[in-house]
C-alpha cells in the first residue's frame, strides 16, 4: 500500500531540511566565490571608511561591541577607556556605521548639527550603542574642560524633527544627527571613522 499524501509530504519536508542543513554547513566551511580571503583590503572615499581585515570584520566588530558594552556596564569613563584599549588594533569595517557606546550621565543629546545653532532631535540613553558614519570638528565645544575639543560624530537617527524624547540609534535609520564625541567611546574597535565630507 502506498504512503498517504501527508506521509509523502512529511518525507519531502525531512529531505528538504537535510539538504538545507548540508547547504548551510558547506557555505560556512568552504571559501566564498571570487577567491576572497582574510587579507582583503578596501579603501573608500568621502564618508566611506578604509578597511583592513577579513570579510567578516563587520560581524566581528558587532560581536566585540556587544562584549565591550557588557564589560563597560557600571564602569567609570576612565575604567571603560582602559577596557576599550584592547580594541586599538581593530579598525571598523568600511562603508557601514560603526558602533559607539554612550557614556553620559542619564542620556546624550542628539543634535540637528554640530554647530552652536543646532537643536535637539532626541536623546540616547547612557550605556547604549549609537551608530556613527563619520566625524567632524566644528567651532562649537560644549565641554572646554576635556581634551576632545570640538569633535562631533554623525550618527544614524530615527528622526530629524525637533524633540527631547529618548530614541534608539540603528544602523538602518534614514536620518542623521550629531553627538559630542566626548560622551561616547568606540565599542569593539579603535574609533577610526572617516572625516565627514560635506556636499
Amino acid at each position: 500500500m502506498a504512503p498517504s499524501i501527508p506521509r509523502k509530504t512529511f518525507y519531502w519536508t525531512i529531505a528538504g531540511v537535510v539538504v538545507a542543513i548540508i547547504g548551510i554547513v558547506l557555505a560556512t566551511l568552504l571559501p566564498s566565490p571570487g577567491g576572497r580571503d582574510s587579507t582583503q583590503t578596501q579603501s573608500g572615499s568621502g564618508n566611506q571608511q578604509a578597511q583592513n581585515g577579513g570579510i567578516n570584520a563587520g560581524r566581528d566588530v558587532n560581536i566585540q561591541s556587544q562584549e565591550f558594552q557588557r564589560e563597560a556596564a557600571g564602569l567609570s569613563r576612565a575604567e571603560a577607556e582602559r577596557e576599550a584599549a584592547k580594541y586599538q588594533g581593530i579598525t571598523p569595517p568600511a562603508g557601514v556605521p560603526a558602533p559607539f557606546l554612550v557614556l553620559a550621565p542619564r542620556h546624550l543629546w542628539v543634535r540637528s548639527s554640530a554647530a552652536v545653532d543646532g537643536y535637539h532631535i532626541g536623546a540616547a540613553f547612557d550605556q547604549v550603542i549609537v551608530w556613527v558614519d563619520c566625524s567632524s570638528v566644528s567651532g562649537f565645544d560644549p565641554d572646554v574642560s576635556d581634551e576632545v575639543e570640538a569633535k562631533w560624530l554623525r550618527v544614524r537617527w530615527p528622526t530629524d524633527r525637533r524633540n527631547e524624547d529618548l530614541w534608539s540609534s540603528q544602523p538602518s535609520d534614514k536620518y542623521v544627527g550629531w553627538i559630542y564625541a566626548g560622551l561616547v567611546l568606540p565599542s569593539g574597535h579603535n574609533g577610526q571613522v572617516p572625516p565627514c565630507v560635506t556636499k
